[in-house]
């Protein structure tokens, strides 16, 4: 199942978020698929179909106001998603109800 071809956004801190990102990346089984050091960290299956962070800087700036969904195979794996987020420092901005 494809993620996504790329989605990129850039982070304050790269070392902070890649160990977050890392932790939920995990629990839908997406592994580390570019590592540019101290630039860009690519999450998915290939360099064709991931999301990246990419530290901040002049050139490009912090991002803010994303909304981002990741595809998963099942609820359960949503929910573990969600949770390890939150574990992660991550914030709910509200339950779907189902």
């Amino acid at each position: 199942m494809p993620m996504f071809n790329h989605v990129q956004i850039k982070v304050k801190d790269l070392a902070i978020s890649r160990n977050f990102y890392q932790n939920i990346m995990d629990t839908l089984g997406f592994q580390v698929v570019l590592d540019i050091e101290n630039e860009v960290v690519g999450y998915g299956n290939n360099v064709h179909d991931m999301f990246e962070i990419r530290q901040a800087d002049t050139v490009a700036p912090l991002s803010s106001n994303v909304h981002i969904a990741f595809n998963a195979s099942c609820q359960k794996d949503v929910d573990n998603f969600y949770n390890v987020a939150i574990k992660n420092g991550a914030s709910c901005n509200g339950k779907r109800e189902c």
